[in-house]
């Protein structure tokens, strides 16, 4: 069934009576199909609609959303979720409108000394959000204590990524060697226990350079909201600050790392991103993480591939 503009003033009508609606923007589907609807007092929010029953859980976003404004972080507050399929035959979520642009966007056309201001800035936010602790790693939905499954994140993501999956696809699909393939299965499996050795905390498993959006705020830059929040779990730190130093499908500098770190201002083990580097590149290359166009990507997947024995051969250094 395909959602309409009709369903959209259904929607609006139960959950915002007195309002009267300006435009309706369609923004496109990824994991959920996502509406901006704008009303005639200016106000903006956005209805995301639950597509795949087994995709973006919706109680858990709101949760997690929850959590990150109680410790003073920005994110859009959930104004409603409505999981009746009462007035469209499917679960929705509606949010605010919070300002703010994609990481992958100021990278193309600020300067470099706004650059880095803004990982400055993404260094602060991550500190806050790796400061939300648990006792143990694992999936949850509405309730943070309580764990989904049993299984590690290091074992589930080991076996469904780099043995099968992603891992997999790259032997056979020939983008990696058998020699690439039996090393990097080897020393995760060698590195099994020390990647397990870690404080639980809150990460998002997608913290890609399209998913951060920033604004600047009273002349200093700020991390106004994380997309994908339906991929935070509890999990080690590591995974996420891989994502940011080596971010998939580009690539940036020292001074870009060591503004982070400024902002950050906690101690990193570089053995851990690179582990979780090399996982994150094959999902990459399999096309995991249904990201937009981004130029010279095909590019970057080829050159992050060609250069596996090097982040390899790294690990056993540091």
């Amino acid at each position: 069934m395909n959602l309409s503009n009709n369903m959209m003033e259904s929607v609006v009508k139960k959950h915002f009576p007195k309002k009267r609606i300006k435009e309706i923007v369609d923004k496109g589907e990824v994991i959920k199909h996502s509406f901006k609807i704008i009303f005639e007092d200016g106000e903006g929010i956005y209805v995301k609609v639950k597509m795949h029953p087994d995709w973006g859980d919706l109680k858990h976003e709101e949760k997690v959303t929850e959590m990150l404004l109680e410790k003073g972080l920005s994110a859009p507050r959930v104004l409603a979720v409505d999981m009746s399929k009462a007035i469209i035959p499917y679960d929705y979520l509606i949010q605010e409108e919070v300002k703010g642009e994609k990481l992958l966007n100021l990278l193309v056309k600020e300067d470099r000394q706004e650059i880095l201001d803004v990982y400055e800035a993404m260094g602060r936010y991550y500190s806050e959000l790796h400061s939300i602790k648990n006792d143990k790693s694992g999936l949850w939905s509405d309730n943070p204590k309580e764990l989904l499954y049993p299984v590690s994140p290091n074992d589930y993501m080991y076996d469904a990524e780099i043995i099968n999956g992603s891992g997999k696809l790259a032997l056979e699909s020939g983008m990696i060697t058998q020699n690439n393939y039996n090393r990097i299965v080897s020393i995760w499996n060698k590195n099994m226990e020390y990647l397990k050795d870690h404080e639980p905390s809150l990460i998002n498993l997608s913290s890609f350079i399209w998913n951060i959006y920033l604004y600047k705020i009273n002349g200093d830059w700020q991390v106004t909201k994380l997309m994908a929040l339906s991929d935070v779990i509890w999990w080690d730190t590591a995974f996420e600050l891989a994502l940011i130093k080596y971010p998939v499908f580009y690539d940036i500098d020292k001074d870009m790392w060591q503004a982070f770190l400024k902002g950050y201002g906690h101690p990193v083990e570089e053995k851990r991103l690179v582990l979780y580097s090399i996982m994150q590149k094959l999902c990459a290359a399999a096309g995991v993480y249904m990201e937009p166009q981004i130029k010279g990507k095909e590019e970057w997947i080829s050159k992050a591939l060609k250069n596996i024995d090097t982040y390899l051969d790294s690990i056993e250094t540091v």
